[in-house]
């Protein structure tokens, strides 16, 4: 969780430094927690409501945090035959 790196930050290394500046909770005030994208090769931080994730999430650009709340998917109809 961010927030841990947040209290043990003198204890980590200064290039990681960004990890602890991430934001500790999301808007609906959710934990967050540290990910890391192997496809894309970067670390980004989520929030996990119950287990399940929200959907929120925000990535390290050019400096700053740059938070986003991904869309709600479309439920598809179903006909029946």
């Amino acid at each position: 969780q961010v927030a841990d790196l947040q209290r043990h930050r003198a204890e980590l290394d200064a290039k990681y430094h960004f990890l602890a500046d991430a934001p500790a909770k999301d808007p609906k005030g959710n934990p967050t927690l540290v990910r890391y994208a192997r496809k894309t090769a970067e670390h980004y931080v989520s929030s996990e409501a119950d287990g399940e994730a929200t959907g929120w999430t925000a990535h390290f650009v050019d400096g700053t945090w740059v938070a986003k709340q991904a869309e709600a998917a479309e439920k598809k109809k179903t006909v029946k035959k």
